[in-house]
């Protein structure tokens, strides 16, 4: 259940809107839509998390995340209040990080040196293009001109995979409102050990959260054997399928790999 609410056309699944004062009390939310292609975030959410980042009392911080987060609100339209460029303070380009034909389905992103993220690199899983389309996006206008904004990760290309803005949307008091948009989905990470210091960065050094947890690690030792490779045949995606579907597959060594399709 999203905090917008949902349309009241089904009774049965019917859930209320969120009232912004039940939620006052929260410094940070994190959004994550994952890999969903519609519905990643509804103008109704958009306006209760306008109003949550606009009221005093507390410094302010919104971390979205998702593959067609920014196809949705910069080219379908689903942007309440200009909350994209405004709240947001990013911009659509495109929902495909590189020109097709892309040069890997596994980009790596880095953070930018200086920044919040810096030293941060990262794979990213797109084994499936049909649905794995890492959006490529900018600062908006808007942030370069009402607060602080930047790049935080870019794509090989060196276009941007994730922005930061902050700024102050009252004249009185110290409370600030900082928000994170990223181009893709947090799930599409390869690396857990990334994903935690990814977490770190933002959630710690950018939005100055209190930390509740150390992160750790595993130890690896010479004496670890190194996992062969394997050749398999993954289950293609989507299936069913029309007109089109990814086949994914491995292979132990290096060579002229033979895909069969048949028609059964």
């Amino acid at each position: 259940n999203s905090l917008g609410g949902s349309s009241s056309e089904f009774p049965q699944y019917h859930w209320p809107v969120t009232d912004v004062n039940s939620i006052i009390q929260y410094k940070t939310i994190l959004w994550h839509s994952g890999d969903l292609s519609a519905f990643t975030i509804t103008e109704e959410d958009q306006q209760v998390i306008q109003s949550w980042i606009q009221q005093s009392g507390k410094d302010r911080n919104f971390w979205i995340t998702g593959d067609d987060v920014g196809y949705e609100m910069g080219q379908l339209g689903v942007d309440f209040n200009s909350f994209f460029s405004f709240t947001c303070g990013a911009r659509y380009i495109r929902d495909i990080w590189d020109n097709v034909p892309q040069d890997t389905l596994h980009p790596v992103v880095t953070g930018i040196a200086g920044g919040p993220a810096s030293g941060r690199s990262m794979h990213l899983n797109g084994d499936c293009p049909l649905i794995n389309k890492f959006d490529l996006v900018a600062q908006s206008s808007a942030a370069q001109s009402g607060g602080k904004s930047g790049v935080l990760l870019r794509y090989p290309n060196s276009q941007p995979a994730a922005t930061r803005y902050a700024t102050k949307y009252s004249p009185i008091g110290t409370d600030s409102a900082r928000a994170v948009f990223m181009g893709y989905s947090f799930n599409s990470i390869e690396e857990g050990g990334e994903r935690i210091q990814l977490m770190k960065n933002v959630v710690q050094t950018y939005f100055k959260e209190t930390a509740c947890y150390l992160a750790t690690a595993v130890d690896e030792t010479e004496s670890t054997p190194t996992p062969a490779f394997q050749s398999r045949l993954f289950q293609n995606a989507p299936n069913p399928f029309n007109p089109e579907t990814a086949i994914r597959y491995s292979v132990a060594k290096r060579g002229p790999v033979t895909i069969d399709v048949f028609d059964v």
